[in-house]
């Protein structure tokens, strides 16, 4: 039998999932590598974080987001630019993306279309992450 996804007020579908660069870091590329250093916000002279050095894949990650796009759309580009297996991508990206969300270089953006309201969550035929099942 299915659990339910966790959700109180609702949640979104993890596979509906989009990431975007924030805009608190400009990057300046240093052979095939990205420095991204931060962009000062509002009066403050200094910005809150630190300068993060981008290893090539993570550049080119970085660089797909220039519009949002899901985890799976950039194991795809990564599948097709870099000697690498679908599996691998997959796996590099997901850890990258957490990485960089850690860091605040990237955000998870949602279309509001793909939130599940908790009487949604509640019926079989919804949406479901099996990875946010309790065990």
């Amino acid at each position: 039998m299915r659990g339910k996804p966790l959700s109180i007020k609702g949640a979104y579908t993890t596979a509906a999932a989009q990431y975007r660069k924030t805009r608190l870091y400009r990057g300046s590329a240093i052979g095939e590598d990205l420095l991204l250093t931060p962009v000062p916000q509002g009066t403050d002279a200094k910005a809150g974080g630190k300068a993060i050095l981008l290893n090539m894949v993570a550049h080119r990650v970085w660089a797909l987001l220039d519009k949002p796009q899901s985890a799976a759309q950039l194991a795809n580009s990564i599948v097709a630019e870099f000697d690498v297996g679908r599996m691998q991508a997959e796996n590099d990206v997901a850890r990258t993306l957490q990485v960089m969300e850690k860091w605040g270089i990237v955000e998870t953006v949602y279309d509001a279309g793909d939130f599940v309201s908790p009487q949604q969550a509640d019926r079989d035929d919804a949406p479901h992450d099996e990875t946010s099942d309790l065990p």
